[in-house]
């Protein structure tokens, strides 16, 4: 254990040409340590610096979409190497700190609430995109491919999907008629899982039902 975080603690997290080897070193170890140990680890040799580099990162007035890349980055390399960390609650904590922090410094650039929802407003045609989209990450989406199956809500597959797009995905303080916003790389969304529909705020109409294939294509058109 002492060697481990001697590794993590030679662990400079530096955006701008990142040395992952001391990281890899200790979760190499992932599968024959426990779960609660190697959290343990990471919560005090890892995340306090990696959340101070960030803040520090956001102070210089970054680009945001290199920014989300390097958390999407991070937290890929969590969830690859071992990915019951991210279901532990001190480690979802710090990754939320992260989003937070994200999302603070976005916020200050984003313009006012949208305007209202039509609730009556059609889902849009088939777009012709859908086509052109990942298969494997829409068909491994179990929320899009079966209605019936609850394992994985509206939210989580989002999630899933952008990340596979190395996108953010993360909630925002504001909502409209009870509804959170959320941001899908830089486009404000809302969800409806009760009608499993996602509705995009793409131009000055206000939000509509978008398709998962057309929010990909906006939100990598908008991160560019």
């Amino acid at each position: 254990l002492p060697k481990l975080q001697t590794a993590l603690d030679s662990l400079v997290i530096n955006p701008a040409e990142q040395d992952l080897s001391p990281f890899h070193a200790v979760m190499h170890w992932s599968e024959l340590l426990p779960t609660e140990l190697l959290a343990k680890l990471l919560l005090e040799r890892f995340f306090p610096k990696w959340l101070l580099t960030l803040q520090h990162w956001l102070s210089q007035q970054p680009d945001f979409g290199e920014v989300s890349r390097w958390y999407v980055g991070w937290k890929g390399e969590v969830g690859e190497r071992a990915p019951a960390l991210l279901s532990h609650d001190g480690v979802r904590d710090q990754l939320n700190v992260a989003l937070d922090l994200l999302n603070t410094a976005l916020g200050d650039e984003e313009p006012p609430p949208p305007p209202p929802l039509e609730e009556d407003e059609p889902p849009p045609p088939p777009d012709d995109d859908m086509e052109d989209a990942d298969d494997s990450v829409l068909a491994g989406s179990r929320w899009a491919a079966n209605d019936d199956d609850e394992d994985m809500s509206l939210r989580e597959t989002l999630d899933r999907l952008a990340a596979s797009h190395d996108l953010i995905f993360m909630s925002t303080a504001d909502r409209h008629d009870g509804r959170q916003i959320f941001l899908f790389g830089k486009v404000r969304v809302l969800l409806d899982p009760a009608k499993h529909l996602v509705y995009a705020k793409l131009d000055k109409r206000g939000f509509a039902p978008t398709s998962l294939a057309q929010l990909v294509k906006e939100a990598q058109a908008r991160s560019g």
